[in-house]
């Protein structure tokens, strides 16, 4: 799916801004190894999250995700000179244990 960064990560409605790959009624209950291509020129500028997930709802169903890409056609407005994102992943506030185990050493 291709989601609506602001909406919860298990979401189904309206943060679920497109279905790149869903089963229906009927369909096969195997499917082989299979390349699927989305385009997303309508969120051209805009960021978005890429979600892989199933839902169990009809016995067992087991998915798989392999070489996922991403690629551009045509140049966009970027600036080569730009450093990456930054990606900052907070540290949990010490608890008691942690200083305990601090005092130890």
């Amino acid at each position: 799916d291709i989601m609506d960064p602001a909406a919860p990560v298990d979401d189904v409605g309206a943060g679920v801004l497109l279905n790149v790959f869903i089963t229906q009624p009927g369909d096969p209950a195997s499917i082989p190894y299979t390349n699927i291509a989305a385009d997303l020129t309508p969120f051209a500028g805009q960021t978005v999250r890429i979600r892989f997930a199933e839902v169990d709802n009809q016995f067992f169903f087991q998915a798989g995700v392999d070489e996922v890409s991403l690629s551009s056609t045509e140049a966009g407005p970027h600036r080569r000179d730009a450093p990456p994102p930054a990606v900052r992943v907070p540290r949990p506030p010490p608890t008691a244990a942690d200083h305990r185990y601090r005092k130890q050493r």
